[in-house]
């Protein structure tokens, strides 16, 4: 599969190949052999989050991020060292939000 990440420093929403039928299920895939602009080095997931909670508050200095809606839908809003913002909502689990370093979120 190969991936286009049109710009390395904007965040962005990646559609991932999705492979299956309603009958039996799908699956999706994500390697590092996909030309994704880092290599993953962790994975990690949150669940039973209520929904009035909001999560992040944080940028990272060097690490970028892919971050997907397993199950259920997210909003997620990401500021620049701008201060310029833009809300990304995810809602399919093969379709990733690919956030670059230093973006609150």
């Amino acid at each position: 599969m190969e991936i286009e990440i049109r710009e390395l420093d904007k965040p962005q929403l990646i559609n991932f190949n999705s492979f299956g039928e309603r009958e039996i299920g799908f699956i999706s895939v994500v390697q590092n052999s996909d030309k994704l602009p880092f290599v993953i080095q962790r994975v990690y997931w949150t669940y039973l989050t209520p929904a009035d909670v909001t999560r992040g508050h944080h940028a990272h200095k060097e690490l970028k991020q892919l971050i997907f809606a397993v199950s259920g839908n997210l909003k997620i809003e990401l500021e620049n060292v701008k201060g310029e913002k833009e809300m990304f909502e995810l809602n399919s689990p093969n379709i990733g939000l690919y956030v670059p370093k230093l973006f609150w979120r």
